[in-house]
């Protein structure tokens, strides 16, 4: 069960740079009321996350020097222990090294739009034990950022949900990263705005021809034409587990459409494909309509479409 970090909002900026964890407990007990109170892992992260990034510490506290944490930074379980961490936007830059070696049950952490060196990023991924939604988005990964996530990834069987948008991974990236979720449990895959072109498709495509788990994929953003609809049209027809795809926005043109719409026609209703969001695509009105038939409908493109 995920809680309200209330009991940290009450608690002065004093009290947590206090040395002994145990008296910043008792003093975050006696303001936390009758919400749970964070246990010492829990003081000990946020002393050293406010200690080793100056951001931190002024965006956490307000102008009397009172913590201003809220649910959408920080979330306890029943137990103290925080399970979601959310640092997404903030350009942190640093971290301390040591960050999350304790917090052994955080189950979502955002370090989404972080700017951390990929160096520091893999050794604090590295610490992660049970994460299962990690958001990596807008942090200019590149190509090796993305091969550093693949290894990372491939040692976090509780992964479930890898948010990766916006980070110029290219094909190269994709390349790894396909490889890799051939040995996760990730369910929902967010791959928008990374430069990805029919080559990284086509490597995507393959991977999922085995994969059993992946749900919901999207790669809108992009820059996938008619090669990489085909590819993604054998998908398709044998994939088991994909439900959703978005390829909103990018280069597929009425071949591309008419390849992924021959795919959903061949299976007469039965595709395990229930949702394409293909908007922004040039698919050109008739060809629209067809893809909306072969899906039943649910493609996610505008009326005006089919106008």
């Amino acid at each position: 069960e995920m809680l309200n970090s209330s009991a940290v909002l009450a608690t002065d900026s004093a009290s947590l740079a206090a040395p002994n964890a145990s008296s910043v407990s008792e003093a975050m007990v006696e303001h936390a009321a009758s919400s749970t109170a964070p246990n010492e892992a829990s003081i000990t992260v946020i002393r050293q996350l406010m200690d080793g990034a100056p951001v931190l510490a002024k965006k956490w506290s307000n102008n009397n020097g009172a913590l201003n944490l809220s649910a959408d930074t920080i979330q306890l379980d029943e137990n103290g222990n925080i399970v979601f961490l959310n640092l997404g936007g903030m350009r942190l830059r640093t971290l301390p090294s040591n960050a999350f070696e304790s917090l052994s049950h955080l189950e979502t952490l955002n370090l989404g739009g972080t700017d951390l060196p990929l160096d520091q990023l893999k050794n604090l991924l590295s610490q992660l034990q049970n994460v299962e939604s990690l958001l990596l988005g807008g942090n200019a990964l590149g190509p090796e950022g993305a091969k550093m996530v693949a290894e990372m990834i491939k040692n976090k069987p509780s992964l479930k949900h890898l948010d990766l948008r916006f980070n110029e991974i290219r094909d190269e990236g994709m390349i790894y990263i396909a490889y890799a979720i051939s040995h996760t449990s990730i369910k929902y895959l967010y791959l928008e705005g990374n430069e990805i072109t029919n080559g990284g498709c086509k490597a995507l495509a393959k991977a999922l021809l085995e994969n059993t788990t992946i749900e919901e994929l999207f790669l809108g953003a992009n820059s996938i034409g008619p090669e990489g609809a085909a590819s993604f049209a054998q998908v398709i027809t044998s994939n088991k587990t994909l439900r959703k795809l978005y390829v909103d926005g990018n280069r597929l043109g009425p071949q591309g459409a008419i390849v992924l719409a021959e795919a959903l026609e061949s299976l007469d209703g039965k595709a395990t494909l229930k949702e394409l969001f293909a908007d922004n695509n040039n698919l050109g009105k008739e060809v629209a309509k067809r893809l909306a038939k072969a899906l039943n409908s649910n493609t996610g493109m505008e009326d005006s479409l089919f106008e």
